[in-house]
């Protein structure tokens, strides 16, 4: 795999900075655009729902800034992936839920993804500071074609054919 020196959005020089949730440096862009990863990263998605709503959440965070994506992100070093899915919803959207088994995968040629269904359990929905804003969509409300990943729009759709046939 190639070794970034520079931003692949927007050209700036990467520089070590201390990724606190990772405890560890990493090469990032100073614009935030940007984290170097040297290896497949494991990630994990949940679509948290309650009867015939699910949430999503708008991304204050490149890349996709602005975008819908499901709640979900890297796992942390030394947590299992149903581990780093409920964390992961959590801090996002500050909801409780109970997962449910992984019904899908994805992989790229930095990432893979393992999706979750999760019924909500508890808390409160608000926003994390990666969030524009966090919010439970209807089905037929769900905005379409403004997801910031198109694997994590794929993802729902295939699920909501699972739970409405």
């Amino acid at each position: 795999m190639k070794h970034y020196t520079h931003c692949p959005y927007c050209g700036n020089l990467l520089v070590d900075k201390w990724i606190e949730f990772e405890e560890m440096s990493r090469p990032v862009c100073e614009e935030g655009h940007f984290i170097y990863y040297p290896s497949l990263v494991a990630t994990a998605a949940v679509i948290a729902y309650n009867g015939n709503s699910v949430v999503l959440e708008r991304r204050a965070i490149e890349p996709g800034y602005g975008k819908w994506n499901l709640l979900g992100g890297y796992l942390t070093p030394g947590e299992t992936v149903e581990e780093g899915a409920m964390r992961e919803v959590f801090e996002e959207s500050g909801l409780h839920v109970l997962l449910g088994k992984p019904f899908k995968t994805w992989s790229g040629t930095r990432s893979m993804c393992v999706y979750y269904d999760a019924r909500i359990s508890g808390g409160e929905l608000t926003c994390s500071n990666e969030s524009l804003e966090v919010k439970l969509f209807e089905f037929d409300q769900i905005p379409w074609g403004e997801f910031a990943f198109k694997h994590h729009e794929e993802a729902l759709k295939d699920w909501i054919v699972t739970r409405t046939t």
